[in-house]
C-alpha cells in the first residue's frame, strides 16, 4: 500500500518537530548549564585574582623592603670600609661601627614585618661567611653574634644569587629553614628573597636575604583578600595551604614534612576548570618573583556542584513543556501547509520529463518566491550550466595550443588532443601521472634579464607568470616549451592549466644570437687591446711633437676615449653573457666596509676630476665587516661613482656616505645633484640597454648596462640595490649589505693582508 507524498511529508514534519524540539531542549539545557558553569567560572576567578594580587603584593614588599635595605648607608659604609683598611675614607666610620648601624636597621624591620623570621647580609668572602645577621626566635628578636655567623656558600639560594644582576631579585622555592648545614627544629617553611650587593666596580659584594615564613604570608593573602569559597594554594612541589570561609586555615602541608601527603586533586595539570568530589574547581597560576626567577603558585577555589546548576535544572524543566506545545502546534499546522504544497509539484514533475525526453525548452513559471519557484530557477540553471560545459569541452578539444590539467600537487587530470600530439601520447595515457613525466627539469622563471631555475612552478605566487622549460616527448626528444600557469577554481576543488606552446625555432634562433654575440665580442677584445696599447704608445712617443698642433693631440685623445668605451662596452657585454649562463665566478671574503669604501674612491678620484666634480666621503658605519668579492663590489661602486660625476653639473660634489642600519646591515649611498630620473623611466631603470634620455646619453656616454649589472653584482652579495630620486633636484643611489657574523670575520692581520691586495688590485 503506497502512502501519499502529503502523508509522508506531514509524518516527516512531526517526526523532526520533536527531535527539534528535544535537541533544542537539550541544547537550552547545556547552553544553561555551560552559562552557569562560565558565570561561577569569572566569579571564580575574581576571588583567585584577587587572592593572587595580594600574595604578588606580598612578594613585591620584600622585593622592595630588599633594595630599601641595599640602599641603606651602612651597606656601601661596610663595603668602603673594608677596601680602606677598616675605616670609611667617607666620614671616617669604622667598619664594625657601619656593621652596628646595620644591625639596628634589621631588628627594627623585624619587628615592623612579623612575616620575617631572618635578616642577613651575607658576604661572598670566606665561604659565603654571614656579615650581619638578626633573627625572630620565638616570637623574640636577636642579633646573632659574629661568633655565631655561618657560612652559607653551598646554600642553593647562595648559588642562585651568584648569577643573578645586581639589579634583580631572587625568590627562593619554600623549603625548611637551615642551620648549620641542616634543617633547624623548628622546621619552619621558609622563602627566601636574596639580593645580590655589588661593589662600585660592578664586582659581587654579596647578598641581602629576607627570609619570609610562607604560612604567614599566605594566611596574610587570604585574611586580606576575605574569600568567600574554599581555596587550596599550592606551589610547584605541592605545598599546600587550605581555607574554608567558615572555618579559615583548615590545614597545611610541607614537602620536607613526615607524613607529607597533598590532596590528589592539587596533582590535575592543565585543567582550567573542573570537577571533584561534589565541587567544581578554577584553577589560577601565577608566578612571585623577577625575571622569572620565583614561585609557580596555583590557586585552586572552588564551589559545590549542585549551587552551581540550580539556574539549569530550572531552564531544563522549562523547555520539556515549550516541547510538547511546540509538537501540537506544529502537527495543525503542517497539515494545512502541506495540502497546498503539493498541488503545483504535479505540474513541475511533467515539464521536467518532457524536457528530459525531447530537449525541448521548457515553459515553466519561475516567478514564485516560494519552493516551487526556487525548484524552476534551480531546474533552468543547471540546464545553462550543461551548456556551457559543452561549450567548455569543445574549446579544450580545439585549442592549438597544448592545455594540460594538473592538481595542486602535479598530477595530470586531463590534456587536450594538440598536447597529446605535441608530446606523441595517446590522449588519456598520463592521467593520473606526475607533471615531471613531461617537465623531468622543472622550468625556468626570467627575473631581471637572468633566468631562475624553479623545480616546482606550482605556486600561487606565479599564477600568470610565463616560463621556459626543456619537456621530453614520448620518445625522449627534448622539446623546448613557454608554459603559461592559470588557476581553475572549481567548486569542489583546485585545479591549476598549463598552457604549452613549442619554442624550439626562436630557442634555435636564441642560440645563434647568443653565438654571433659572443663571437663578434670575443673577435673584438684582441683587436681593441692592440688599438689601445697603439694609441698609448704613439701618444706617449709624440707628446713633445704635439704639443703646437693642438688638432692631432685632440684627435689621437679622441680615439683613446673611443677605444675605452668600446672596450668598457665589450668587457659589459662579456659581464652579462656570463651573468645569463651563471658562470661569473665570486671570491667571497671578510672585509671591513668603510676602509673598503674609501679606498675604492680614492682610488677613482680621477674620475670625478674628469667630468669637473668632486668626491667627498661621509662613513658613518663604524666599519662593520661585510661578505664579499672585492673585486666585483670595486666594479659595482664604481659604476655608480661614474653615473653620479656624468651626470652632475661642473663644480658639484658627489657624496659617498655608510651607514649602519641597526647592526644588522649597512647602507653605501651615492648622492648627486644631477637632473634626476623621469618618473616614467624608474621601473626601466635596471633593465638592460636602459637608457632615459638618448641626447643626455650622447653627451655623457654610457651603454645602458652598467646599473644591472650592479644590481645583478650585489644581489650576488645577499644585498639589494635601491634610489631616491627628486626630478631637478638629484639622485641617491643606495647598496644594502648584511653585516657578517662574528664568528665568520677575519683577524685583522688577514683584514690588512685582503687590503693590501685590494690596494693593488685598484690602485
Amino acid at each position: 500500500m503506497s502512502v501519499s507524498l502529503r502523508t509522508r511529508i506531514l509524518v516527516l514534519v512531526v517526526t523532526v518537530t520533536v527531535s527539534v524540539a528535544m535537541v533544542v531542549g537539550f541544547a537550552n539545557f547545556i547552553q544553561a548549564r555551560s552559562m552557569s558553569r562560565a558565570a561561577a567560572e569569572a566569579e571564580l576567578y575574581a576571588e583567585a585574582r584577587a587572592i593572587s594580587a595580594h600574595l604578588e603584593s606580598a612578594f613585591q614588599i620584600a622585593n622592595d623592603h630588599a633594595f630599601i635595605l641595599r640602599n641603606t648607608p651602612p651597606i656601601d659604609g661596610m663595603i668602603r670600609a673594608q677596601a680602606n683598611g677598616g675605616v670609611d675614607p667617607y666620614d671616617g666610620s669604622l667598619y664594625e661601627t657601619w656593621r652596628e648601624r646595620l644591625e639596628a636597621i634589621f631588628t627594627s624591620h623585624l619587628q615592623v614585618q612579623s612575616e620575617y623570621t631572618q635578616l642577613r647580609f651575607i658576604g661572598l668572602a670566606d665561604q659565603g661567611r654571614e656579615i650581619v645577621r638578626v633573627d625572630r626566635m620565638n616570637g623574640e628578636i636577636r642579633v646573632v653574634p659574629r661568633s655565631a655567623l655561618q657560612r652559607k656558600s653551598d646554600e642553593f639560594y647562595f648559588q642562585a644569587a651568584l648569577s643573578t644582576r645586581p639589579s634583580s631579585t631572587y625568590t627562593s622555592p619554600i623549603t625548611v629553614n637551615r642551620e648549620q648545614g641542616a634543617p633547624a627544629p623548628d622546621q619552619v617553611p621558609t622563602v627566601r628573597t636574596v639580593l645580590p650587593v655589588a661593589r662600585p666596580d660592578g664586582q659581587l659584594y654579596g647578598m641581602l636575604v629576607i627570609n619570609a615564613d610562607i604560612r604567614i604570608v599566605l594566611e596574610n593573602a587570604l585574611a586580606a583578600a576575605t574569600p568567600t569559597y574554599d581555596v587550596y594554594i599550592s606551589d610547584s612541589y605541592n605545598n599546600y595551604i587550605h581555607y574554608s570561609p567558615s572555618d579559615g586555615i583548615m590545614n597545611s602541608q610541607f614537602s620536607f614534612e613526615e607524613g607529607f601527603d597533598p590532596p590528589e586533586l592539587l596533582s590535575r595539570d592543565g585543567d582550567d576548570l573542573f570537577d571533584a568530589e561534589g565541587v567544581t574547581y578554577a584553577s589560577y597560576r601565577f608566578q612571585t618573583g623577577q625575571d622569572g626567577q620565583g614561585i609557580d603558585f596555583r590557586v585552586l577555589i572552588g564551589e559545590p556542584t549542585h549551587e552551581l546548576m540550580i539556574g539549569a535544572y530550572a531552564i531544563r524543566q522549562q523547555s520539556i513543556l515549550l516541547a510538547v506545545s511546540l509538537v501540537v502546534l506544529t502537527a495543525i499546522g503542517s497539515l494545512l501547509f502541506v495540502t497546498s504544497l503539493t498541488r503545483p509539484l504535479g505540474q513541475l514533475t511533467d515539464a521536467v520529463r518532457s524536457y528530459g525526453q525531447n530537449r525541448t525548452p521548457m515553459d515553466l513559471d519561475v516567478s514564485d518566491n516560494d519552493e516551487i519557484g526556487e525548484l524552476g530557477r534551480a531546474f533552468c540553471d543547471m540546464i545553462r550550466a550543461l551548456e556551457e560545459n559543452e561549450l567548455t569541452a569543445n574549446t579544450f578539444e580545439n585549442i592549438i595550443d597544448g592545455l594540460i590539467l594538473i592538481t595542486p600537487d602535479g598530477a595530470i587530470q586531463a590534456m587536450n588532443p594538440a598536447a597529446s600530439f605535441m608530446f606523441g601520447y595517446a590522449e588519456n595515457e598520463l592521467v593520473g601521472q606526475d607533471v615531471s613525466v613531461l617537465l623531468p627539469d622543472g622550468a625556468s622563471l626570467e627575473r631581471d634579464g637572468a633566468f631562475k631555475q624553479i623545480p616546482c612552478f606550482i605556486d600561487h605566487h606565479l599564477v600568470g607568470e610565463t616560463f621556459e622549460a626543456v619537456a621530453k616527448q614520448k620518445n625522449s626528444t627534448p622539446l623546448h616549451v613557454e608554459l603559461t600557469l592559470s588557476e581553475v577554481q572549481k567548486p569542489d576543488t583546485l585545479l591549476f592549466s598549463l598552457l604549452m606552446r613549442d619554442i624550439s625555432a626562436r630557442k634555435q634562433m636564441e642560440v645563434m644570437k647568443d653565438e654571433f654575440v659572443s663571437t663578434v665580442n670575443h673577435e673584438l677584445r684582441t683587436p681593441l687591446t692592440s688599438m689601445l696599447g697603439s694609441l698609448s704608445l704613439l701618444k706617449k712617443r709624440l707628446e713633445t711633437k704635439l704639443n703646437d698642433d693642438d688638432k692631432a693631440s685632440m684627435l689621437l685623445n679622441m680615439a683613446q676615449r673611443s677605444c675605452d668605451r668600446l672596450t668598457l662596452l665589450v668587457n659589459d657585454i662579456l659581464d652579462l653573457e656570463k651573468i645569463a649562463a651563471g658562470k661569473l665566478e665570486y671570491r667571497m671574503q671578510i672585509i671591513p666596509c668603510d676602509d673598503l669604501v674609501q679606498d675604492v674612491v680614492e682610488s677613482h678620484r680621477m674620475l670625478g676630476e674628469e667630468h669637473g666634480v668632486t668626491f667627498k666621503l661621509d662613513l658613518q658605519a663604524d666599519d662593520p665587516p661585510v661578505r664579499l668579492d672585492v673585486s666585483r663590489f670595486n666594479q659595482a661602486l664604481v659604476n655608480l661613482l661614474s653615473n653620479a660625476a656624468k651626470y652632475s653639473p661642473n663644480g658639484e660634489v658627489v657624496t659617498v656616505s655608510t651607514q649602519n642600519m641597526a647592526g644588522q646591515s649597512i647602507r653605501i649611498s651615492v648622492s648627486d645633484n644631477g637632473p634626476g630620473i623621469p618618473e616614467d623611466f624608474q621601473s626601466r631603470l635596471f633593465d638592460r640597454f636602459s637608457q632615459a634620455d638618448s641626447s643626455t646619453t650622447r653627451r655623457v656616454g654610457g651603454n645602458g648596462l652598467g646599473l644591472n649589472i650592479t644590481k645583478t653584482l650585489i644581489e650576488a652579495f645577499d644585498g639589494e640595490v635601491s634610489f631616491d630620486t627628486t626630478v631637478g633636484v638629484g639622485t641617491v643611489f643606495h647598496i644594502t649589505l648584511p653585516i657578517a657574523s662574528p664568528e665568520a670575520a677575519q683577524s685583522p692581520d688577514e683584514m690588512d693582508e685582503n687590503f693590501v691586495k685590494l690596494y693593488q688590485g685598484i690602485g
